[in-house]
């Protein structure tokens, strides 16, 4: 086997950790992005006095699934501890959305 049919068969492999690695920083980003713009919005809702608990339902659920799915592949017991208090918080905030409408 000589060295460019080793490269040719390692492309053909499938994405490289560098492109795993871009994706998951994409991902974070992009998570976090969404949560400023979550907590943007609860300002404006206090400030301009709405009901703001969508948008904290909304950023406690993104954390409860962060945190479940990293206790689910790295079993740490703070990422467990973390992921069933925010998926608390979560269902208390969608009930008082519901009480709220």
């Amino acid at each position: 086997m000589d060295k460019e049919e080793i490269l040719k068969r390692g492309r053909e492999d499938g994405p490289d950790e560098r492109e795993q690695k871009i994706q998951c920083d994409a991902y974070s980003f992009a998570g976090t992005v969404g949560c400023v713009i979550c907590i943007i919005f609860i300002v404006f809702s206090i400030i301009c006095d709405k009901n703001p608990f969508p948008y904290c339902l909304i950023a406690m659920a993104y954390c409860a699934a962060e945190y479940l799915y990293k206790y689910v592949k790295l079993r740490k017991k703070r990422d467990l501890i973390f992921g069933i208090i925010a998926s608390i918080a979560a269902v208390c905030w969608a009930l008082l959305s519901i009480i709220k409408f």
